[in-house]
């Protein structure tokens, strides 16, 4: 038999664990959540600059920073962020763990 305080250390391992498991869930909601509206995004870009290039010969280098010469430098910035982003989530997780 199992006394009252180990039942209740088990109790509170078990709480941690659950709490953990839903973190998780919701870390990776948000991740997707994240990497789905920066694709969307990109996509709306390019779409609504050949839109305007095609029909009014409008170039959108100043709103949109998509011309041909600068867009991979763009995509490497938002690229480098998000990196950033995923690395401190993954430190922050990893110090609260440890603890």
């Amino acid at each position: 038999m199992r006394t009252q305080e180990e039942r209740i250390r088990q109790l509170h391992i078990r709480a941690s664990e659950i709490q953990r498991q839903a973190d998780r869930k919701k870390t990776a909601g948000f991740g997707g959540f994240c990497i789905g509206v920066f694709v969307l995004l990109l996509i709306s870009m390019i779409r609504v600059n050949s839109l305007l290039q095609n029909v009014m010969n409008v170039d959108m280098q100043g709103s949109s920073l998509l011309n041909e010469s600068t867009g991979g430098y763009v995509i490497a910035a938002i690229t480098a962020f998000f990196a950033g982003v995923i690395i401190t989530a993954v430190i922050f997780r990893y110090r609260k763990n440890k603890k």
